[in-house]
């Protein structure tokens, strides 16, 4: 469910070379989110495929990590974390993920942005635990190089939200423009799939070869992170695409 997000995070043009000299910077504040907050705070560096993870109180109380603890991972996905996250929220997650990514692409100000949302884990005894799941990105360039994501323990659910840190004016994730994840003829076509329309009658509608319409069907799986036509629909309708 993660593909489509993970290529556009890692085909990114990183211009520079070397070492990032904030990385050090970087590191310290997760450090400290961990350590302040009791929270998870994973930083990752999508050009080398590394993500650090700093546990707080939060990794005692899911069971995975004593509070202080240092992981060093070769990808960008911190699966064991992940692996706490209920069913019912991982694929909510990862769309607000890809919509924040986007929007940032988009043109809005990365160090004047961050995206927030509730999340449903499992503690150590198997008992629900409301987390607050913050993602930060920070622009090299034009590159996104660095994530910061926090795990931070809370006791209500809050607004899933794009919030502007300097006013703390919050956008609403339902009330985000997704339209540009898919293009406007693989929209045509997910639609006509929505009705029931088999990729032969699609191809017979707007005069394109079958092959085309396959094609496109591949993309928009992938682009949604979609195991299937049923579930891109779905997905589809939930970022108010069709």
């Amino acid at each position: 469910m993660n593909r489509t997000l993970d290529r556009k995070l890692l085909i990114q043009d990183f211009a520079e070379n070397g070492t990032s000299p904030e990385l050090s910077l970087y590191l310290e504040t997760a450090f400290i989110y961990a350590s302040t907050e009791n929270s998870i705070a994973v930083l990752s560096d999508l050009k080398d495929k590394v993500s650090h993870i700093f546990y707080g109180g939060l990794g005692d109380t899911l069971g995975i990590a004593a509070k202080g603890t240092h992981h060093c991972l070769n990808t960008i996905w911190e699966d064991e974390i992940l692996c706490r996250i209920h069913e019912k929220d991982i694929e909510r997650k990862q769309l607000e993920e890809l919509c924040f990514f986007e929007f940032i692409r988009n043109g809005a100000a990365a160090d004047e942005h961050y995206m927030q949302s509730t999340l449903t884990m499992r503690d150590s005894r198997g008992k629900d635990l409301t987390v607050m799941h913050r993602i930060f990105y920070f622009l090299h360039g034009r590159a996104i190089r660095f994530a910061l994501c926090l795990y931070t323990p809370v006791q209500s659910e809050q607004i899933s939200a794009i919030v502007h840190s300097p006013t703390g004016k919050m956008i609403s994730m339902a009330g985000i423009n997704n339209s540009g994840i898919l293009s406007d003829r693989e929209l045509e076509i997910l639609s006509l799939v929505e009705r029931g329309m088999s990729s032969k009658e699609i191809s017979s509608q707007l005069s394109i070869s079958l092959h085309t319409v396959s094609r496109h069907r591949q993309n928009i799986l992938a682009r949604l992170r979609a195991a299937n036509s049923a579930q891109a629909c779905r997905i589809a309708k939930h970022l108010k695409l069709i």
